[in-house]
């Protein structure tokens, strides 16, 4: 396939995969991976796309060769978060998001969804941290309010 196709088919599927379509995109997506098998991208819609039909296996195989390729990428990290937080293997979750965090500082998401897997492993002093560091980025966050308050 040439450059020329396979860009108006990446839109294409990207303009499915956003507004849900996901039968659609998945179509797609096949093919720009039938036609480039080290799109990163692609991959990392299809493993979405699985988590979505609950088919947690295919997600998770997808996810992880597009971190192969794309290993600092904070959007296919935060995925396999979810896959790793959905199985119960929160250790693992919480090293991913330090590591996402590392390249998003700044990013109140991730400082949130990082101290909330604290609070979930117990670890209240580390989470007050990342709720105080949220303050300092958003002086008015509510959940950073509430869950300080609550700790």
């Amino acid at each position: 396939m040439d450059a020329e196709n396979l860009d108006l088919l990446t839109m294409l599927a990207d303009h499915f995969f956003s507004i849900k379509q996901y039968s659609k995109s998945m179509t797609l997506l096949k093919k720009i991976l039938e036609s480039n098998p080290n799109n990163h991208r692609a991959m990392w819609q299809m493993g979405e796309i699985y988590i979505d039909q609950g088919n947690i296996n295919m997600a998770e195989l997808m996810i992880e060769q597009a971190i192969k390729l794309e290993n600092n990428n904070p959007k296919y990290l935060y995925s396999m978060v979810d896959i790793k937080y959905n199985a119960g293997n929160i250790d693992d979750s919480i090293y991913l998001m330090e590591k996402i965090l590392k390249l998003r500082p700044t990013n109140v998401e991730y400082l949130i969804a990082t101290a909330m897997l604290y609070e979930k492993n117990k670890n209240l002093k580390i989470a007050k941290k990342y709720y105080f560091e949220v303050l300092e980025f958003d002086p008015d966050n509510r959940t950073a309010k509430a869950r300080l308050k609550a700790l």
